[in-house]
């Protein structure tokens, strides 16, 4: 039994099944039958025959291992989604129960699976806790069969969240263990998956070539292992990815194109639905994958304006999401008859059926929830609603896309603006070029007005080491994901940016309690960056290390530049001060934040400081000055609303 699991740990359910067999002897004895059921169980479940997993685990009573066959139970119940996912944790918690304290590798699985509920529950940052678990237990070599599938459901967690990069490094982590492995012991089922979720990522980010090579690796692999749930869930994303190859030539004007396209996601939807409809009889599984093909089917008939068949196909999928009560499939209904109605013309139906769909996205998935936005907006649109409201609910959409960081998204809510309000999509670019915050009627280059202000530097620390050996594309991508999350924390506190740097920012606080807000965001900007860190320590990378400056006093607030290029900013001694503090930061010693004299006693006791605080310096051009050390928030220390 012990050379058995040692099999599973290295090899998998698969390759290690092969190796089973050569090693059983002829006559068995109960511990070598009961092994070769939770083989025979683990391979039915990875080739998607779940009724089979499910009666060769459930056949298995010997405690060594009923921990590893009811983890391939929990496994098997996600697969039916929606109250799945609940039957899948309570699963796991008695393979927790069950497990042998000393068997790391069965922890680390049920780890996994944990992690694997929490994702499709729309918890990725609780699931990447479970998976960091996981990975710790289960060395990270191609020695562990098991450690290349948790690198995939991490990426499937940054992927959720919208971090390209990491999601993209995670699944290259996964194939990169993999391919040390020799030709006859990879593990193709494995393999599949990660092509496949490099597939759905590029599809989400709209690289539809990239998507299509790596949906037919899996379709190849998944052919030659006879997985026909992997065959079914390749067809379904073909014809995607077809269809959406379909719309960008629609909106191109290119007739002769979006034809051929839609003829071709036709077909691999086609496909799609009689697979996952034949198999679906003797597995019900299928039957989700039947209602995924038979709604994207339903779309590729509304592309050309065939509502009987979309109505027709969305009514089946209906039927088979509400049987298995998946919520995230209801609303992915919701959606295309929401798009349907309006096709009809009927307004009040669509915005109905749309509205659904928003609450089930609305802080589960905001990509989704962008798409569906624009659908409402068009809706609102052709129901010749007042054009205020059109075109707040266009620019709710755009907002949502933005924060998403979807570029296609983005640019198609635009092309549909630039139709309706010129004028508004033109102040939208305009507050993106000059900042947010800057009043759009701030044009002159000769008023200013004298405040007191706080400025904030941050600085990634060597910034041009970083960039030098990698892709420029790859360096913006990591750059700008990472601003995107800072300046999300400067907005809860009211924080401005001034100015981009390619290695940092300036950032601008007015107001009352200025200075303290700046300090709170200075903490909370490092704390963001270290979560930023998280998958680049997962991969072994370098990680990102910033350092910041606040200074506090009295500024001159105005635009700084020519009518070609001018930037609201501000000039001053604590501007010239913040700078030099930045420099000063000391994040090796894990002082990152440091601020002036005139901050901290804007600040009181509301924060904690090193003990070599406060430090004296003579800076060129701005004489004795005395700064801070900022560690940490002291216990009655509150954000500012």
């Amino acid at each position: 039994m012990r050379h058995g699991l040692t099999l599973l740990r290295k090899y998998g359910w698969e390759i290690g099944y092969r190796k089973l067999t050569d090693w059983l002897p002829e006559t068995q004895d109960e511990p070598a039958r009961t092994m070769h059921e939770l083989f025979l169980g683990w391979r039915a479940w990875e080739s998607g025959r779940d009724p089979e997993a499910n009666e060769h685990f459930q056949s298995i009573t010997v405690p060594p291992l009923l921990a590893y066959a009811m983890t391939g139970r929990g496994f098997t119940a996600m697969r039916a989604k929606g109250l799945g996912y609940k039957a899948a944790a309570e699963l796991f918690d008695q393979a927790a129960d069950a497990a042998p304290p000393d068997d790391f590798n069965l922890q680390a699985l049920i780890a996994h699976g944990r992690g694997s509920v929490l994702y499709h529950q729309g918890q990725p940052a609780a699931a990447r806790r479970c998976l960091g678990e996981a990975l710790a237990l289960a060395p990270e070599d191609e020695t562990n069969f098991l450690t290349p599938r948790l690198y995939d459901t991490l990426g499937m967690t940054w992927s959720r969240t919208g971090n390209f990069y990491a999601a993209s490094e995670m699944y290259a982590k996964s194939l990169k263990l993999r391919s040390r492995r020799p030709l006859d012991e990879r593990d193709l089922p494995g393999m599949a998956l990660t092509h496949g979720q490099l597939g759905r990522l590029y599809l989400d980010w709209g690289l539809l070539d990239q998507a299509e090579s790596h949906f037919r690796e899996d379709l190849k692999l998944s052919q030659r292992l006879d997985d026909q749930r992997g065959q079914t869930q390749m067809y379904n994303f073909l014809g995607l990815v077809a269809l959406r190859k379909a719309e960008r030539s629609q909106a191109q004007g290119q007739r002769t194109q979006f034809a051929e396209f839609l003829k071709t996601a036709k077909g691999w939807l086609d496909a799609c639905v009689e697979l996952a409809e034949t198999q679906s009889a003797h597995n019900p599984a299928f039957r989700v994958l039947a209602g995924y093909g038979l709604k994207d089917r339903a779309l590729a008939a509304l592309a050309e304006a065939d509502t009987q068949s979309a109505e027709r196909d969305l009514t089946t999928a209906a039927e088979l999401f509400a049987e298995r009560e998946f919520a995230e499939g209801l609303a992915s209904i919701h959606l295309a008859c929401g798009i349907l109605e309006r096709l009809r013309a009927n307004l009040p139906e669509s915005e109905r059926l749309l509205r659904l769909a928003i609450h089930h996205f609305d802080g589960v998935q905001i990509v989704e929830l962008g798409r569906t936005l624009l659908e409402l907006a068009r809706t609102y649109r052709d129901a010749q609603k007042s054009l205020p409201l059109v075109i707040e609910a266009y620019s709710e959409a755009l907002d949502t896309a933005e924060a998403c960081r979807r570029p296609l998204l983005v640019q198609e809510i635009e092309t549909d603006l630039e139709s309706l309000d010129a004028l508004f999509l033109s102040r939208r670019k305009f507050q993106r070029v000059r900042g947010r915050g800057v009043p759009q009627s701030t044009i002159s280059l000769m008023e200013a007005q004298r405040e007191t202000g706080t400025v904030l530097y941050l600085d990634i620390q060597g910034s041009t080491a970083f960039a030098h050996h990698r892709d420029p594309q790859e360096v913006m991508l990591i750059i700008n994901e990472l601003m995107a999350d800072l300046a999300a924390v400067l907005r809860m506190y009211d924080g401005q940016v001034s100015a981009f740097r390619g290695d940092g920012f300036l950032a601008l606080f007015r107001g009352a309690e200025c200075g303290e807000r700046a300090v709170h965001a200075a903490l909370d900007l490092i704390t963001q960056v270290q979560e930023f860190n998280e998958p680049r320590r997962l991969l072994g990378e370098d990680e990102l290390i910033v350092r910041t400056g606040v200074a506090t006093g009295g500024l001159c607030f105005g635009n700084v530049g020519t009518y070609d290029k001018m930037d609201f900013t501000t000039i001053g001694t604590p501007a010239n001060l913040g700078a030099r503090l930045e420099s000063q930061a000391r994040p090796e010693e894990g002082k990152p934040c440091c601020i002036c004299q005139q901050t901290r006693e804007s600040v009181g006791d509301r924060f904690q400081f090193s003990e070599d605080s406060p430090v004296t310096l003579n800076l060129k051009g701005l004489g004795q000055q005395r700064f801070w050390f900022v560690l940490d928030r002291t216990g009655d220390s509150t954000r500012p609303a």
